[in-house]
């Protein structure tokens, strides 16, 4: 028994006593076969015990020494074969290569390895049931290698020679870690820096007699881009150098996969390479084609996948991913195995557990019948008791709990299914260990394990790590002496961190104890690629994963930091966060910016991770183009245009759409002034008849789309149906063999014009309609109806058609009896007509009129005294009771009263209609300038005679110089009959004005004479309130105004006169000139009357 374990020296503890633990364990289907006739034989099953290496794993052994592998074989009729890759064909045993079989193992002994011995090593098992396979990588290391004293000067070659001398003191512990001391030129650093080779993968060409090695400059297998140059006796020296060639390496390779039949598995790897490297899939020996239903390839920059589809039984078996370039190849696999419904399901891995701790076992078996399940440690049946608790369910799922464990628990436990057609089973291992506390070594630092066991007499010693067996290595070195079991690895490293296990096993049992390592380092990487989730012109988002590898403690925080591409100075963004997600502020547009990413921990900052250059700017893109516009509710000046949303926003919600309309080939005009948000648009303002084209644009944050498919030609129009019933019908007149009917059109056409109407009657005693006119439609809204019997009662009724087809029927309510009356006439202007009508010169007066009387009366129009005949211009027609007169082509002359009379025996009737025919004004009258000064003059006229039947509006008053014949404008909208004319003194001008009605300008009229802009002197005007203001006895004292017009002259004087009453004569009262507005008459008489002038 184990009775204590001990660390010893730099950076160890020693291990306290064991702790609660829990565990669980599940059974799998691969090795319980299905029920009914469950059977254990049924295939090949080859295991790899702990000497076992795996394709995942690498076997380092030196040059000159012997490497062992070892592997076991189940099965009947076994026929082994062994093969090489990557070229596969039998190994030939030579007298340095040994292979033996003892029962179910197999061994392979190869001696004084070299170089020429290392790779894959594969071994196949085979029955008449099926084949197994397992795979080991075996490298062979050469001793280090290190510079003579004085290397040469390195050359400008792809691939650099140095002289290397071997060193039989030490061994290399990795090939990847070589150290090369070289002198270099600096002046010629620059040149060499641009034609280096360097590759991954070192190769070593020795001279027996001169010891000189040929060695190809490798860096580091994790980083791609720099090697390190130590000048011997001086400075470091850092050159970086571009890997233009490197083989493909795996980073993550495929895993092995268990599934249910009917679901869909998908492996997926990552590798590296430059050139990049070409992946081909294979199951088993067979190249999976690519892309057909059942197998689909696919990749991600470095990430490659293959997925199978519902897989099958007869999917199961070896998958192959392999990765070529012009450097060299590599491959992984991995198996597939798929479930059988029919069987246990659960996977088979034993269970390690601490003293006192619980475990469960769960299992899930099918068949029919239900098969009974029994549980075994060893060849002994359990019981269920208080610690051991076995639950059986209906549907055969169960599993066994036991509680408070102890060492003697450790063992082999076996759940076995059977009912009538067989039985399965299938196991697992307990192993029962007291677990102790953690150790945790930085890296690089030596590491001690020890255990104390209390017997060591027929006791062997096994170490594990996370349940493989650790081997004696030149990396690791084990010893069990007095009792004392050791673990000895003088350089610890990431790879040696774990939970190991001491197991001492006898005749009496075994015991084991476990220990937690963690050695301590900088945190990995993180996990790439960093994404870049959101960029805008000032800011970006992005986002990475913890690294895979946290050195042992956990990441304390990020250092986030960026540069631009074109600099190689780095500016700190955040270093204080444990988020794995930034926003980056602060950016400038179109710069482009590259992001590094770099884990810290309390041993110090990792290995960064760069994120691809990336601008500033918007990453999405304008939609693409909307769906071909369709058109609907079509009416006379609008219609509803609708579309379908793009088959991609660009990255940014659709914010809206624009809509722009043209006639068809003109030019587009926008339709909308605010985005839609809506698939379709209601587009209003259009001209019926014309036709019209739409087409859309989608808009985001980025901009406007490509314009949509143009639609299809769309013409406004009212929407048509059939027209309504016609309005008011009824028998306007009637004789023994007539009846004149009159309606009004319908109230709603249907959106088209009608075409005419028609009139059905049936006598009163026969239910049978007939048509009356048989010929063509009504055009007007009157119809006399002829062939009536004298003395028959007739029901009429009236219909209107359009393009759609018959209307509405509106029958007239009272019924008429065909028999000869005397009626005085009757006038009834149309609708359009009565009282006024109005219409523009050039187009056609019509005057429609309805006249009842019996017998059919004389008509005469009139217009005022002059009685109307048919003649080139105008017409008369009558179609009683219908009067129609129409004037072709109207003039102003046209307008005034006319009159329509009609007589007969009865008496007559007469109605006046006055009609006003629009035109534009005649020329003004009277055009006159008065009060011209050097600057301005009054421009005058009177209205034209004729204002064109409607009111003027404005004048239009214009000038010009006799020498320019392009006139300019003083006013267009002058509505007084003068106006005030600025001009330039010493400038001659005429001047025309023209009359404005709603029809438009008429004709002008101009002066005949220049005017001339100076100052002209006149008479003045009368003086203003003339008064007296005093009178006294003898003097009378005067007042007056200066007169509005001084006559082109400020100089004013005045001159004042009186008389007495019975004078004949004025007498001048100013002997002197007068400019004051008052004076002083003095010499009155007294009682005397005056006037004054």
């Amino acid at each position: 028994m184990i009775q204590d374990v001990k660390g010893l020296g730099e950076g160890f503890v020693s291990i306290p006593s064991v702790e609660h633990v829990s565990a669980e364990a599940e059974f799998p289907s691969e090795e319980l076969t299905s029920i009914p006739e469950p059977s254990l034989d049924s295939g090949v099953f080859l295991s790899m015990p702990e000497s076992q290496v795996d394709l995942t794993e690498v076997a380092e052994e030196m040059v000159g020494e012997v490497v062992e592998l070892h592997t076991q074989i189940k099965g009947e009729d076994e026929r082994i074969d062994v093969a090489i890759k990557p070229e596969p064909k039998p190994l030939i045993v030579k007298p340095k290569v040994d292979s033996r079989r003892d029962g179910d193992s197999i061994s392979l002994t190869i001696h004084n390895v070299t170089k020429a011995d290392q790779g894959e090593y594969i071994c196949e098992a085979v029955n008449y049931v099926g084949e197994a396979r397992s795979v080991a990588l075996v490298v062979v290391v050469s001793q280090e290698v290190r510079f003579m004293p004085a290397p040469p000067t390195v050359t400008h070659q792809h691939v650099m020679e140095f002289d290397v001398e071997e060193d039989d003191s030490s061994r290399s512990p990795s090939p990847q870690e070589i150290l090369l001391e070289v002198e270099l030129d600096e002046n010629e650093v620059k040149e060499f820096e641009k034609q280096v080779k360097i590759i991954t993968i070192p190769e070593y060409t020795a001279d027996n007699k001169s010891m000189i090695i040929s060695l190809d400059v490798l860096p580091s297998i994790y980083e791609e881009g720099a090697v390190d140059f130590v000048t011997q006796e001086h400075d470091d020296l850092k050159i970086a150098f571009e890997v233009t060639e490197m083989p493909p390496r795996f980073i993550n390779p495929i895993c092995d996969m268990e599934t249910p039949e009917g679901t869909t598995v998908m492996f997926e790897c990552s590798l590296m390479g430059i050139p990049s490297p070409i992946v081909s899939w294979f199951k088993g020996d067979k190249k999976i084609p690519h892309n057909n239903k059942k197998y689909l390839h696919s990749s991600d920059g470095d990430n490659h996948f293959l997925k199978i589809c519902k897989v099958t039984s007869q999917d199961s078996g070896v998958y192959t991913c392999r990765a070529i370039n012009v450097v060299g190849e590599t491959l992984c696999r991995a198996s597939l195995v798929v479930l059988n419904a029919k069987a246990f399901s659960g996977k088979t891995r034993g269970r390690e557990c601490s003293e006192g701790g619980e475990v469960s076992f769960n299992y899930k078996a099918s068949g029919d019948p239900i098969p009974d399940v029994k549980w075994f440690k060893g060849a002994f049946q359990i019981q269920p008791s208080r610690n051991c608790i076995i639950i059986a369910n209906p549907d055969g799922s169960g599993f066994i709990n036991i509680k408070s464990i102890k060492q003697e628990d450790s063992g082999l436990y076996t759940c076995k299914a059977s009912n009538q057609f067989g039985e399965a089973t299938c196991s697992a291992e307990l192993v029962v260990f007291r677990e102790s506390a953690s150790v945790s070594p930085a890296v690089n630092d030596p590491l001690r394990l020890e255990c104390q066991v209390d017997e060591d007499t027929g006791v062997s010693v096994t170490w594990t790590r996370d349940g493989k067996k650790v081997h004696q290595s030149m990396d690791c070195k084990l010893s069990f002496e007095d009792k004392v079991a050791v673990v000895e690895i003088p350089k610890s490293k990431q790879k040696d961190s774990g939970k190991y296990v001491c197991t001492a096993t006898n005749e009496a049992g075994s015991s084991s104890f476990a220990l937690n390592v963690t050695v301590l380092d900088v945190p990995a990487a993180p996990i790439g690629p960093a994404n870049i989730l959101e960029v805008t012109p000032d800011s970006m988002m992005i986002e990475w994963r913890p690294p895979k590898d946290d050195g042992g403690s956990p990441v304390t925080n990020y250092i986030v930091e960026k540069r631009e591409s074109k600099k190689e100075t780095w500016g700190g963004v955040s270093s204080g966060s444990l988020a794995t997600q930034l926003n980056i502020t602060r950016l400038q547009k179109g710069v482009e910016y590259v992001v590094r990413i770099r884990a810290a921990n309390k041993m110090g900052i990792g290995a960064p991770l760069e994120s691809k250059p990336t601008v500033a700017e918007h990453s999405f893109m304008p939609p693409s183009q909307p769906g071909k516009p369709q058109t609907s509710d079509i009416a006379e000046d609008a219609v509803t245009v609708g579309w379908t949303m793009p088959l991609s926003d660009g990255g940014s919600q659709i914010s809206g759409y624009i809509v722009e309309r043209r006639h068809k080939g003109g030019k587009w005009i926008r339709v909308n002034k605010t985005p839609c948000k809506d698939l379709r648009y209601r587009v209003l303002g259009l001209f019926e008849g014309n036709e019209y084209e739409f087409r859309v644009f989608a808009e985001n944050i980025a901009g406007y789309s490509g314009p949509s498919p143009i639609s299809d030609p769309c013409k406004p129009c009212r929407p048509i149906t059939i027209p309504g019933p016609p309005v008011n019908p009824k028998v306007k007149d009637y004789s023994k063999t007539t009846a004149d009917l009159v309606w009004t059109k319908p109230n709603k056409d249907g959106g088209s014009p009608i075409l005419g109407y028609n009139v059905e009657m049936k006598k009163a005693d026969i239910e049978e309609w007939k048509k009356v006119n048989l010929d063509d439609f009504i055009k007007q809204c009157a119809y006399r109806v002829k062939g009536l019997e004298e003395g028959v009662t007739y029901r009429f009724r009236v219909y209107a058609t359009n393009i759609i087809g018959d209307g509405e029927v509106r029958e007239i309510p009272e019924s008429i009896t065909a028999q000869d009356i005397l009626i005085p006439p009757e006038i009834e202007m149309d609708a359009t007509c009565r009282e006024r009508v109005t219409v523009r010169v050039g187009h056609n007066i019509n005057i429609i009129g309805y006249i009842k009387a019996r017998p059919d009366p004389e008509v005469l129009w009139s217009k005022e005294e002059t009685v109307l005949e048919n003649s080139k211009r105008v017409t008369i027609i009558q179609n009683f009771p219908v009067v129609h007169l129409k004037i072709k082509e109207a003039t102003r002359a046209d307008h005034g009263k006319y009159i329509l009379k009609a007589s007969n025996e009865g008496g007559e009737a007469s109605c006046t209609i006055t009609v006003n025919v629009l035109d534009r004004p005649s020329h003004c009258q009277n055009l006159h300038v008065t009060y011209a000064t050097k600057d301005s003059c009054m421009i005058n006229w009177e209205a034209p005679k004729d204002n064109g039947g409607s009111e003027i509006t404005n004048y239009i008053v214009e000038c010009r110089e006799p020498s320019i014949s392009m006139w300019s404008m003083i006013s267009s909208s002058c509505t007084n009959r003068k106006i005030k004319a600025k001009l330039m003194e010493g400038h001659e001008y005429l001047f025309r004005v023209c009359a404005e009605n709603k029809m438009g300008p008429g004709p002008s009229v101009e002066t005949k004479v220049p005017l001339l802009a100076i100052d002209c002197i006149e008479k003045p005007g009368e003086p203003e309130n003339f008064r007296a203001t005093d009178i006294g006895k003898n003097h009378v004292y005067l007042r007056w105004r200066k007169p509005d017009y001084d006559g082109g002259s400020p100089n004013i004087s005045y001159n004042l006169e009186c008389k007495a009453k019975d004078a004949e004569e004025w007498e001048k009262l100013n002997t002197a000139t007068l400019t004051d507005t008052f004076f002083l008459a003095d010499k009155c008489t007294e009682n005397q009357t005056y006037t004054f002038r």
